[in-house]
C-alpha cells in the first residue's frame, strides 16, 4: 500500500472471514515513525491463540508507506491488518477539525470501525510483551474494562529500566492518585466497547489547551462509570518521551531508583526544572492550576497554596514584593482574600500585572478585599441594623476607645491598622485590574461565584468570627485574561 486508502488485508481477508466479530482488536495510529514495524510485530507475536483485528490509522504520513506493503505481507494466518489512510490529518495541528493533537479523531473512529467488542491501543513508538492480549482478555471477563502494567523504557538505549509502579497503575493508585484519581496508559488499556460506547469518543478531546490529556479524559470516564480489573504482571514496553510534561516528576522518581536517562529531559516541561519542588509537582500533576495568593490558614484542595510567611507545609513560602516564580500562562484561576490591601497602590498594580502574565487566556483572577465603599457608607446618621453591629464589633473587638457607633475611627483602623497600605473600592480596582489586561470584571458577594471552581473558597470571615460582618466590608472581584 503505496498511497492513502482505506483496505483490510492479511489471511482472515483473504479466506472471506472478516464478518465475523475478532476476539480482540487493537488500534494504532501512526505518523510512520521507523519504530512502527516493531510495534506491530509485537502484535503478531502475541501468544494468544484467537483471531485479532490490527486497524493502523495514518494520521500524517511522515514515514514511508511502503513499511504498510511490508507488514501485510507478514501478517500471521490468525489475524486481519485494516489500514485508514484517508490522505489528511483529523488533527488541527496539521490542519483538521479535532484539538486532539494526538492522532485527531482517529483513535474514536477506528474503536468504532473495529469488529471486535475488545479494544486494545498501542501507540507506534511502543510495544508489548508475548501475553499482553491474552491476560488482559482473561482479566476483563465479567467487568467493562481492564489494564495492565508497563516497563519504561530508555529512549536513547532503547532498553528496560524497570517497571513503572508509580505513574500508570491504576484509579486512585500512585503519584498522581491524590489530585487527579490515578492514571492508566492508552497503551496497557483494554475497553469492552459493548459497555463502554460512550467512552470512546474523549479519545478526540484533549483535557489541555495544548492538544493534550486525551487519555487522561478517556481515564476519567472509565474509573467514573465503569467496572474495571486488572493484570498481575507488566505487559506493555513504554519508550520514555524526554519532552512530556511528566518527565522531571520521573525523572526524581527514577533518580531514587538510582536510574537515570541516557537521553536528557527537554521540551516544554523544560522551564520547570529549575524551579521549587513544590511548584513542579503540582503544575505536573493536575490539569487545572489554581494559585492561591495568601493562603494563611485557608489551605484549599486542589490549589498551589502560597503564603509570605507559611504556617504549613502544605503552603509554599511566596513574596508578593517579588515576580510570580512561574512561566506565563501557567495557571486557570488565581485567587487571593485580604491580601492585596497589603500593598501600596505600584506594588498592587505589578502583582495585577504578574497575575495577568502566567494566567492562561481565558483564565479568571478573583480578588477579595475590604471595600472603601462599605466604610464611607458608615458615615451616616441613620446607620442599618447591619451598620451598627459591624461599628461595634470592630469598636470592641479591634479599637476599643469608645462604645459610640464612630465611623472615623473605624475608617482610620481600616487604613492604619494591619499594615494595611491601600484600600480600594470597586472603581479603583476594576481599572488597575482593567490597566492590568483584565476584562469582564464583575461583583461577586463573598462566597459567591458562577465559577464552582471560585465559589466558596474565602475563609476570612470564618477566620475572625464573624461570617456576615465580613461580608459587609468585603467585595469580590473577578476579572478574566482574554
Amino acid at each position: 500500500m503505496t498511497e492513502p486508502g482505506v483496505i483490510t488485508s492479511g489471511p482472515q481477508a483473504d479466506k472471506g472471514t472478516l464478518q465475523p466479530p475478532f476476539d480482540a482488536a487493537v488500534i494504532v495510529p501512526t505518523i510512520l515513525r521507523d519504530t512502527l514495524p516493531r510495534a506491530i510485530r509485537s502484535v503478531y507475536a502475541q501468544d494468544f491463540p484467537g483471531r485479532i483485528q490490527i486497524l493502523i490509522g495514518v494520521d500524517v504520513a511522515r514515514g514511508d508507506r511502503d513499511i504498510l506493503r511490508q507488514l501485510i505481507a507478514e501478517c500471521p494466518d490468525r489475524m486481519a491488518v485494516t489500514v485508514f489512510d484517508p490522505g489528511y490529518s483529523t488533527a488541527q495541528v496539521h490542519g483538521g477539525i479535532y484539538h486532539n493533537a494526538y492522532s485527531g479523531s482517529l483513535r474514536t473512529v477506528l474503536s468504532y470501525a473495529a469488529n471486535s467488542r475488545h479494544l486494545t491501543y498501542l501507540d507506534d513508538d511502543n510495544w508489548w510483551a508475548p501475553h499482553h492480549i491474552s491476560s488482559l482478555l482473561t482479566a476483563i471477563e465479567g467487568f467493562d474494562w481492564a489494564f495492565t502494567y508497563r516497563w519504561f523504557v530508555d529512549p536513547g538505549t532503547q532498553e528496560v529500566l524497570c517497571p513503572d509502579d508509580f505513574e500508570s497503575v491504576g484509579p486512585a493508585l500512585g503519584i498522581y492518585a491524590k489530585k487527579l484519581g490515578g492514571f492508566v496508559d492508552a497503551n496497557c488499556l483494554m475497553i469492552d466497547k459493548s459497555r463502554c460506547h460512550w467512552v470512546l469518543p474523549h479519545w478526540s478531546i484533549p483535557l489541555l489547551p495544548d492538544g493534550s490529556g486525551e487519555d487522561r479524559n478517556v481515564f476519567n470516564a472509565l474509573k467514573s462509570q465503569h467496572s474495571t480489573a486488572r493484570t498481575r504482571a507488566p505487559s506493555v514496553y513504554y519508550v520514555i518521551n524526554p519532552a512530556a510534561d511528566a518527565q522531571p516528576v520521573r525523572d526524581r522518581m527514577l533518580a531514587r531508583r538510582g536510574i537515570k536517562l541516557s537521553v536528557a529531559q527537554s521540551g516544554k516541561a523544560t522551564p520547570f526544572t529549575h524551579r521549587n519542588e513544590k511548584i513542579n509537582e503540582y503544575l505536573l500533576s493536575n490539569l487545572t492550576r489554581k494559585l492561591h495568593l495568601g493562603a494563611g490558614t485557608n489551605v484549599l484542595d486542589g490549589w498551589l497554596n502560597t503564603d509570605i510567611a507559611p504556617i504549613s507545609p502544605k503552603v509554599l513560602a511566596l513574596n508578593l514584593n517579588d515576580s510570580l516564580p512561574f512561566e506565563a500562562d501557567s495557571f486557570d484561576y488565581i485567587a487571593s482574600e485580604h491580601v492585596i490591601e497589603h500593598l501600596d497602590l505600584d506594588q498592587g498594580i505589578r502583582l495585577l500585572q504578574e497575575c495577568f502574565r502566567v494566567l492562561k487566556s481565558g483564565g479568571t483572577l478573583r480578588l477579595s478585599t475590604p471595600d472603601l465603599g462599605k466604610f464611607l457608607a458608615l458615615f451616616t446618621n441613620e446607620p442599618s441594623d447591619l451598620q451598627k453591629r459591624y461599628a461595634d464589633w470592630i469598636n470592641r473587638a479591634f479599637i476599643g476607645k469608645t462604645t459610640d457607633y464612630n465611623a472615623t475611627l473605624i475608617l482610620n483602623n481600616v487604613f492604619y491598622n494591619w499594615g494595611h497600605r491601600c484600600i480600594y473600592d470597586r472603581n479603583l480596582l476594576a481599572a488597575a485590574m482593567h490597566q492590568a489586561g483584565f476584562t469582564e470584571m464583575a461583583v461577586r458577594p463573598v462566597g459567591e461565584s458562577p465559577d464552582p471552581h471560585l465559589a466558596g473558597i474565602e475563609n476570612h470571615g470564618h477566620a475572625v468570627g464573624q461570617p456576615e460582618l465580613n461580608a459587609y466590608e468585603t467585595m469580590a472581584i473577578e476579572g478574566r485574561k482574554p
